[in-house]
């Protein structure tokens, strides 16, 4: 008899051992790619995509400006780039959602090659980063942010971060996060941006 109940309640226990399993991956994927370098205190939630106003970016103000390390070492302005159509995107390589939507960053640059795409990535190691890009073939201006400050000018809680800024270098469309069909949201914001 003693056997028979001790079954019983092994196979509880695995049945809630794999529930508890199941609901912390849930809790994990609902959160999204947290930054380390996020001063804001929000949370992104991936799936969805917020558009307008983060804590110091705001839709139709001047972009704010941050150095960026190029991954050859030398340093450049995010208003660098005043003067065309410019895509900022916050990334890392631990973040499938700044991954997945890449090959829509790509397309745009190919139908648009006047829009600069810049991707910032935020935090990593540079001998990590530039294996990433050698591994892939994106035709985009990398960037690597390692001590947060363009995060802190563009401060978000989550990546994938994207920031449209029109040629005048305001802030023309603002994406936090990442979802479905995001080449269709990145042509409209562009076109939106160039007039």
């Amino acid at each position: 008899m003693n056997r028979t109940t001790g079954k019983p309640l092994a196979v509880s226990k695995c049945i809630m051992l794999a529930v508890c399993a199941i609901c912390a991956v849930s809790v994990l994927m609902m959160a999204g790619c947290q930054t380390q370098g996020a001063t804001d205190g929000s949370q992104n939630t991936q799936g969805s995509v917020s558009n307008g106003k983060t804590a110091g970016v705001v839709k139709g103000n001047p972009a704010p400006d941050a150095p960026l390390t190029m991954p050859d070492g030398s340093t450049k302005n995010i208003s660098d780039f005043q003067g065309g159509v410019t895509i900022v995107n916050f990334w890392a390589t631990w973040c499938p959602y700044c991954i997945k939507e890449m090959p829509d960053l790509q397309q745009i640059r190919e139908n648009y090659p006047d829009v600069n795409v810049v991707l910032v990535n935020c935090g990593e190691d540079q001998a990590l980063v530039v294996d990433f890009v050698q591994q892939h073939d994106y035709d985009f201006t990398w960037a690597l942010d390692p001590n947060f400050e363009a995060q802190t000018a563009y401060p978000t809680s989550g990546i994938p971060y994207t920031v449209v800024i029109d040629s005048e270098g305001n802030v023309s469309e603002i994406f936090a996060g990442s979802g479905r069909d995001m080449y269709s949201r990145f042509e409209s914001a562009v076109q939106q941006a160039i007039g």
